[in-house]
C-alpha cells in the first residue's frame, strides 16, 4: 500500500506547474478577440468581439488601431494554481483529509479557426481533465469512500470531461457559467491494496464569478483585486449497482446529491486561496451520513 501512495505522490508533485479549476469555468465557446470597454461607473472591462471586419482588421490592416483590443487568453479563475488540501467533515461517520491535483489538464479543439476560416470569432473546445486524489482515510463501512462516488473533487482517479457556456453582463465583469461535467472514477475498494472500481458519475449546474478586494494593499493604496465564485450542481452516479447498494442506502443504480461551493481568489500574489463547500446527500450513506461539508486551501 505503501509503494502505491508513494507512486500517486510523486504524480502529485509532478503536477505542480498544472492548474486546477474551479467548477464549470473551463470555457468550449472562447472568443478570439477582446475589446477594451467602459461601463456607466467609468470601469474598464474586456468584452468579446463578435464583429468578423474587426478580427480582420486586427489581424491584417497595419493602420488599424489595436490599443482597445488584445487576443483571448485562457481567463479561468484558478483558485488552486498547484494542488489543494481539503478536509471532508462529516454529520455520520469518519471525516476525511486529502489531497487532490489536477495531473492532465487539456482541451481537445474543434473547429478550431484555421487557414479556411481564419477570422471565426469564437475558438471551440472539449475540455478533459485528468485528476487524482490521496486520502488519509476510509469509509468505515467498506473501507471505500462514499465521498468519492458523489464529490466534485473527484476520486483516487478521475477522467473527467467538463463543457460549459458563459454569459456576460455589459456593464459589469461578472460573469455566468452553465456547464456540466462526465467522469469515470476509479473508486478505492479495499484499505489494503489499490484496487480500483470505476463508476459513472455526473454533474450539471452553474457558477457566478465576480470581482472581489484582497486583504493585501498594493503600492498605490488600493485593495488587490481578486475574484470569487459561487457554483450550486445538481449531482447523480450510476453504472455500478454493487457498489452503490455497498455505500448508499438505497436498491436503485444511482446515487444523488446536490452540492455548493464558494470559492475566493485574494490575488494573483497570495500563494493562498480559500475553498468552502457543502454537499447533501438526496441518497444517504448506509452509515447515516447525509451531509459533507469540506473546507480547502490551495497550495
Amino acid at each position: 500500500m505503501m509503494k502505491e501512495i508513494l507512486t500517486i505522490l510523486v504524480i502529485v508533485l509532478l503536477s505542480m506547474k498544472c492548474n486546477a479549476q474551479t467548477p464549470f469555468t473551463t470555457l468550449v465557446k472562447e472568443p478570439r478577440l477582446l475589446e477594451k470597454k467602459t461601463n456607466s461607473n467609468g470601469k474598464v472591462f474586456l468584452g468579446a468581439v463578435y464583429d468578423t471586419i474587426k478580427i480582420k482588421n486586427y489581424f491584417n490592416d497595419s493602420s488599424f488601431d489595436k490599443t482597445k483590443f488584445t487576443e483571448s487568453k485562457k481567463e479561468e479563475l484558478l483558485f488552486f494554481k498547484n494542488n489543494n488540501l481539503s478536509l471532508n467533515l462529516a454529520n455520520e461517520g469518519e471525516n476525511r483529509l486529502s489531497l487532490n491535483s489536477d495531473i492532465i489538464h487539456y482541451k481537445l479543439y474543434v473547429a478550431n479557426p484555421n487557414e479556411n476560416n481564419t477570422y471565426r470569432y469564437n475558438k471551440y473546445n472539449i475540455p478533459l481533465l485528468l485528476i487524482s486524489k490521496i486520502s488519509s482515510s476510509n469509509d468505515s463501512i467498506t473501507k471505500s469512500s462514499a465521498y468519492d462516488v458523489l464529490d466534485y473533487n473527484g476520486s483516487p482517479l478521475t477522467l473527467r470531461i467538463m463543457p460549459s457556456f458563459k454569459t456576460n453582463f455589459t456593464t459589469v465583469n461578472d460573469v455566468v457559467y452553465f456547464g456540466l461535467y462526465s467522469d469515470l472514477r476509479g473508486i478505492q475498494t479495499n484499505s489494503d491494496k489499490l484496487n480500483l472500481d470505476y463508476i459513472w458519475s455526473n454533474g450539471i449546474g452553474f457558477t457566478y464569478q465576480g470581482d472581489s478586494e484582497g486583504a493585501k494593499v498594493n503600492e498605490n493604496g488600493d485593495y488587490v483585486q481578486g475574484k470569487y465564485s459561487l457554483s450550486l450542481m445538481y449531482q447523480f452516479a450510476t453504472g455500478n449497482s454493487e457498489l452503490i447498494s455497498s455505500l448508499f442506502d438505497t436498491e436503485n443504480n444511482i446515487a444523488k446529491s446536490i452540492q455548493g461551493i464558494f470559492i475566493i481568489k485574494l490575488g494573483n500574489d497570495n500563494p493562498l486561496n480559500l475553498r468552502v463547500g457543502y454537499q447533501h446527500f438526496i441518497t444517504p450513506l448506509l452509515n447515516g451520513s447525509k451531509s459533507n461539508f469540506s473546507i480547502a486551501l490551495g497550495i
